[in-house]
């Protein structure tokens, strides 16, 4: 579901710029590339959006906990919170929740 809402936020973005590329950067948390363009592309066939080419970075969950862990973390997919590897504590991500889209004409 939340590849959903991305593409959508990403539909809405194109829609008023209609570039013919675009740059996502993408956090794990958001969802996964492959899924991403999945959705975008059959939301928009048949659209002017069809003929954008999407580049997808995706980014990693980066987090910092008070127990000392600073790092990667790995995620079973998207989630909603993520946990501390070495405490299990509920920690905010540092990186991971990015949907930032550039344009390109």
């Amino acid at each position: 579901m939340h590849e959903q809402s991305a593409v959508q936020t990403i539909i809405e973005t194109l829609k008023t710029t209609n570039p013919k590329k675009a740059k996502i950067k993408l956090g794990m948390m958001r969802g996964e590339k492959s899924r991403i363009l999945d959705i975008f592309k059959n939301q928009v066939q048949d659209t002017p959006l069809e003929q954008i080419k999407l580049e997808i970075e995706q980014t990693p969950v980066t987090s910092r906990c008070q127990c000392g862990f600073e790092g990667t973390v790995d995620i079973p997919g998207h989630v909603h919170f993520i946990r501390c590897p070495k405490c299990s504590k509920i920690i905010d991500p540092l990186t991971g929740n990015e949907l930032e889209i550039t344009t390109e004409e």
